[in-house]
């Protein structure tokens, strides 16, 4: 009859307080990565060095490019290739690209910013035409031989970073 009863209290423990290894305050949830030139792999692991707690990126709702790593194929190749093979960044991110400005001003903003850009297009009127486009739509364009895909543009406006109506950047995979 014990057993009966202690099985399934220390199962509903187990589920309510997971297994990880980091408690919830050691961990940071950036809403916004951005991206530089370089080798992406170097960039987060220097972050995460720069930071005290564990960045946990399975809550990221935006990934901004900066405007020289879309010009040059192989940085792009080679962010492409990192975001594809790290499942923490969810496909349903969204992808920006910016400028020094616009990339300081998320970085400094990466708690807020991310949920920022993602209601711009939750809840502007469909007038705006507002295109989003997803990691998995770069991805699927990077993987499936693609031409080209247009990603678009983050402006900074007072203190905000917003998308720029029908302004966007073309990439291009050769």
């Amino acid at each position: 009859m014990k057993k009966r009863i202690l099985l399934p209290v220390i199962l509903t423990t187990l589920l309510l307080f997971g297994c990880s290894g980091r408690e919830m305050e050691e961990r940071e949830f950036p809403t916004a990565v951005t991206l530089w030139e370089g080798n992406p792999k170097e960039l987060f692991d220097k972050r995460q060095r720069e930071d005290r707690n564990y960045l946990d990126y399975s809550h990221t709702k935006a990934v901004i490019l900066h405007e020289s790593v879309v010009r040059k194929e192989e940085n792009l190749k080679e962010i492409m290739e990192y975001l594809k093979n790290h499942p923490e960044f969810a496909r349903n991110m969204l992808v920006f690209v910016g400028g020094e400005k616009e990339l300081t001003l998320a970085e400094e903003k990466k708690d807020t910013v991310g949920m920022e850009l993602a209601a711009w297009y939750k809840n502007q009127p469909k007038e705006m035409d507002l295109e989003a486009v997803r990691l998995i739509d770069l991805l699927n364009a990077y993987g499936n031989g693609q031409e080209e895909i247009a990603l678009p543009r983050v402006v900074v406006s007072g203190e905000e970073l917003i998308p720029e109506s029908n302004s966007s950047v073309q990439v291009y995979f050769s």
